[in-house]
This record gives C-alpha cells, sequence and structure tokens, in this order.
C-alpha cells in the first residue's frame, strides 16, 4: 500500500463515512474498490468513546481502530493511503470546515456533514454514507448526495419463505381431497415461480416445502400440501380443529407454522415473521402441547442469547451465573411466560368455574379464587424448565406473515 498522488485522490467517487456505518461493519472501509473513502477526525474521536465498550458495539469500534492502524503503517493517513491495487484509497480528513448556517449546534453529526459538504465545494463527487436517518434528511436538504449502508441489508421477500402459491386445474384439488396424498410430478408441471423479469420460471419443492393451490377457475377454492419430507409425494395439510393448548391458528401461515411444530418427524423448524405474527406463541403452545397434554418430552427448553440485544443483562438483577441461567432475569423470560399466561387466560376464560348449581357454596368460593389466582400469578407445571428467548408481542394476529420451514 502506498500514498496515491494528487491526481488519484481526485479520481472516481468520494465517500465520506458517518461513524454508525464503521460501528455496524468494520469493514466498510474496504467496500467502496476504487474510490476514495474519507473519515471525518470527529469519528475517530467518536470510535475513541466506543472502543472500550464490552458489548458488539465496542468490538467493531476497536477493529475500525485495528484497521486505520494498520493503514497508518504504510502511508500518512492524513494525505490518504491505497490500500488495493486499483485506487481505492482511504484518507482522515483533518480539516475543521465551517458549518452552514443551518447547522447551528456544534455536534458531530452537523461536523461531518460540514466535511462531506466542504468536499463536494472543491469539486469531488460526494456521497455521504450514513445510517442516521436524520443525518441523510439533514444532508439532503443541504444538497449533499447522501445513501444508506446496504452492504448487509437482507431483503426479506428475497428469504426463503417456506411455500409457494401456486394456480391449478380444479380436479388436481380434488384428487389431493380425495386420495389426502397425491405424487409430486402431478404438480410439477404447475410449480412456477415469477422471475425479476416477471417471467414464469420452473422450481423445484425443497423437502417440507407447502403449496398453497388454487383453482384456475375459482380462487376461492384452494388446498394446502407440503411435499412429505424429501419424498416424492404431497400430503393435505388441515389446520388442527381444536386448539392447541389454548392456541388456533389465524392465518394460513399459521398453520403451516403447527403443522410442523407438532409433526415429530421434522427435528428442526424456524420461524420468521415481524413482531406479532405469533412466532414465540405458536412455538411455546406445542411446546407445551407435546410436553403438558402429550407427555412426549420430559420438560421444555426455551433459551435466548445473552449477547446484547437491547438491555444487557447487566441492567438486570443477580449474579451473572443466574442470570446466564435466567432464575433472577424475569425481563429476559417474560415474552415466553407471557406466551404461557396468555393461554391460561383464554382456557379460564372457557372454562367458568363455580357455576354449577349442585356445587356447595364454599367449593364455588375456593374455584373463584382459584380462577382468580390462574389471571394474577400464574402456576406452570412442574415439568417445564424455563429458561429465556427474544423479546416481540405474543398475541397470534391474522397479520402479516409467518414462515414455516423445516
Amino acid at each position: 500500500m502506498n500514498a496515491p498522488d494528487e491526481s488519484d485522490r481526485n479520481s472516481g467517487k468520494l465517500f465520506v463515512l458517518d461513524t454508525n456505518v464503521l460501528l455496524h461493519n468494520p469493514a466498510a472501509l474496504f467496500m467502496f474498490d476504487d474510490n476514495t473513502v474519507v473519515i471525518p477526525f470527529v469519528v475517530l474521536e467518536e470510535l475513541d468513546k466506543f472502543k472500550s465498550q464490552n458489548d458488539d458495539v465496542g468490538r467493531n469500534a476497536r477493529e475500525v481502530i485495528r484497521h486505520l492502524d494498520r493503514l497508518r503503517t504504510a502511508g500518512n493517513l492524513g494525505k490518504g493511503v491505497t490500500w488495493n491495487g486499483h485506487g481505492g484509497t482511504i484518507r482522515i480528513e483533518l480539516s475543521s470546515p465551517d458549518r452552514p448556517a443551518a447547522l447551528i449546534a456544534d455536534e458531530p453529526d452537523n461536523r461531518i456533514i460540514s466535511v462531506a459538504l466542504a468536499q463536494q465545494h472543491q469539486g469531488h463527487r460526494t456521497i455521504l454514507i450514513s445510517k442516521d436517518l436524520n443525518v441523510r434528511i439533514k444532508s439532503d436538504a443541504l444538497g449533499l448526495h447522501t445513501e444508506d449502508f446496504e452492504a448487509q441489508k437482507v431483503d426479506a421477500d428475497r428469504l426463503y419463505s417456506g411455500y409457494v402459491s401456486v394456480t391449478v386445474p380444479g380436479d388436481v384439488i380434488n384428487s389431493l381431497y380425495n386420495e389426502k396424498q397425491i405424487p409430486l410430478e402431478t404438480l410439477q408441471p404447475h410449480l412456477k415461480v415469477e422471475g425479476e423479469s416477471g417471467e414464469a420460471l420452473a422450481t423445484d419443492l425443497f423437502a417440507n416445502q407447502y403449496v398453497q393451490l388454487r383453482d384456475a377457475m375459482d380462487e376461492s377454492y384452494t388446498g394446502l400440501v407440503r411435499r412429505l419430507a424429501e419424498t416424492d409425494h404431497v400430503i393435505t395439510v388441515h389446520g388442527p380443529r381444536k386448539p392447541i393448548y389454548g392456541i388456533m391458528a389465524r392465518n394460513v401461515q399459521q398453520t403451516m407454522a403447527f403443522d410442523l411444530l407438532l409433526d415429530d418427524e421434522v427435528k428442526l423448524v424456524t420461524l420468521l415473521g415481524t413482531a406479532g405474527t405469533g412466532k414465540t406463541l405458536l412455538a411455546v403452545a406445542a411446546g407445551m402441547a407435546k410436553t403438558v397434554t402429550e407427555d412426549r418430552y420430559d420438560k421444555l427448553l426455551v433459551a435466548r442469547p445473552i449477547m446484547p440485544m437491547g438491555r444487557d443483562i447487566g441492567y438486570l438483577s443477580g449474579r451473572q451465573g443466574r442470570k446466564a441461567l435466567c432464575l433472577d432475569a424475569a425481563d429476559l423470560r417474560q415474552p415466553h411466560l407471557s406466551a404461557v399466561h396468555a393461554r391460561r387466560r383464554v382456557a379460564a376464560c372457557r372454562k367458568p368455574v363455580g357455576r354449577a348449581t349442585n356445587q356447595p357454596a364454599a367449593q364455588q368460593r375456593a374455584a373463584r379464587a382459584r380462577t382468580a389466582h390462574v389471571h394474577s400469578r400464574p402456576q406452570y407445571p412442574p415439568a417445564v424448565h424455563h429458561r429465556c428467548r427474544s423479546t416481540e408481542p405474543h398475541a397470534a394476529r391474522g397479520q402479516d406473515h409467518c414462515f414455516a420451514g423445516g
């Protein structure tokens, strides 16, 4: 790596990186190929504040500093250092240009924007990269081109959804309902998905992938099948006719999830969906049904990583060892306990106690007291071992989607 000359510095685009981009992904320094990357001096000061944190943010800050230290040995970062063989340059901007009148406050965000504006006024094709929405809004208002850092973004629409929707003749759905199982080759001619250009592309089914069937002549006539593991057959899928530990599926995606969660032959199920689509509620309900109702397992383990995701475990009461076991970390296990509480409240409401006329008054009062106790402080089956998991709401709503795949 060598220090570039003036012509190298003025060629290509110039990307000014916000602190949050480097904290999000330290490798962002090297993701702009043959262009110039400018790091405002205030970004180094912010990295210095974050480097002592004992989490992913602190780790990323330290990694960025190590990257810059290695570049420092190859040249003067104030003048710019070429890090690849085709002009990619990283430079630290030492100047503190005057801020526009609109940026009154002397804060890091405004100073970073000022650096980018100064580079643009010098004739560079400048782009400010920031994950801060407000920074992008202010930059755009000042006439500065700005973009989000999207190198690691995941488009949920492009992920494996666990099912496909196809249109078939009504006879195929009829045979499905009559035989309960049909050869995969019967569906193969109809298994097509829409490509990026709108064309129909043939596709294959993965093991345990679902197919939503719609009659070509009547869209209200539908069917749901699942490829049976890695066999060459698909089987009919019906939603549970009775509540699963007090919970009923509210849409076809939750029906798929329950079908896989309750199938003992499927050893691993992953659920993907936005908050409130019922992922935790369905998983806990299926686990409780298998453990308590069917007595197929001795205990139910619910776990979540203790790496910081929002609140650090250090904010919770108790010693670290006990918090790791969730003995004192009520906040970490609260979502799963809420799912169990919701089921018990449903059961209590569906089975009013103490209204039978042939019960003595004392028994009726005792029954009402037990029901009130279930509402206020639910008791858990002794066979269930609770650990911890995620933090989204747990009402099974018929909104958005809940992915099921096995």
